[in-house]
C-alpha cells in the first residue's frame, strides 16, 4: 500500500511499537462495581457502555494518561452468543456502536501531532471454547450448545459492522 494511503493507524506503527492499554475486566473490578451498576447483569462488563459509561470512560482514560497509544474497546464479549447469557443478544449494536464511539472520543480528546491515539475493536469469543474442529462449544449455565465453523462468523458481524459506525476502521 502506498505510503500516502496508508491509514494513520498502520503509518504509525512502522514508525514506532505502540502501547496498548492491559486488561479491562481486572481494571472494572477495582473499581467495585454494584450489580446495580451492572444493570442487573452481573459480570456482562459489555453492558457497562449503556448502565455505567463513567466505568469504562475512567479505564480508558487511566491508560491514556499514562501514555498507552491505543486503547481497546470495551467489546471482547459483545457478540450474540455471549450476550444471549444475559438476554442482551438483541442489543449487539448498540452496545459495539456505543463502546467504538466512546473509545474513539477518549483517542480524540488525548491525541497530541506528537502522539496519536488509536481505538482498536476487541473482539474475543467471550466464554466460548472451540471443542475440536468441528464445532465450538458454548458453556451457558448447564446447557452446552454447539456452533459450527460455517456458521460461526454470523455472531460476529453485527460486532464488526458497528466498529465501523463507532467510528473504528
Amino acid at each position: 500500500m502506498p505510503a500516502m494511503n496508508r491509514p494513520p493507524f498502520l503509518k504509525r506503527l512502522r514508525e514506532k511499537v505502540l502501547v496498548f492499554d492491559g486488561a479491562m475486566g481486572t481494571n472494572l473490578q477495582t473499581q467495585n462495581l454494584t450489580s446495580e451498576d451492572f444493570g442487573g447483569k452481573d459480570g456482562c462488563n459489555e453492558y457497562l457502555v449503556i448502565t455505567k459509561p463513567d466505568a469504562i470512560r475512567k479505564v480508558h482514560e487511566d491508560f491514556l494518561k499514562v501514555g498507552c497509544d491505543a486503547i481497546e474497546t470495551d467489546t471482547f464479549g459483545a457478540n450474540r452468543i455471549v450476550l444471549a447469557e444475559y438476554g442482551l443478544e438483541d442489543r449487539v449494536h448498540e452496545l459495539n456502536e456505543k463502546a467504538a464511539r466512546l473509545a474513539k472520543e477518549l483517542c480524540q480528546k488525548y491525541s497530541t501531532p506528537d502522539q496519536p491515539r488509536f481505538a482498536i475493536g476487541s473482539v474475543g469469543p467471550g466464554r466460548l471454547l472451540i471443542g475440536d474442529q468441528l464445532a465450538l462449544l458454548h458453556h451457558s449455565g448447564n446447557r452446552r450448545r454447539r456452533y459450527s465453523y460455517r456458521n460461526l462468523p454470523r455472531p460476529f458481524t453485527g460486532e464488526m459492522c458497528r466498529y465501523c459506525r463507532g467510528g473504528i476502521l
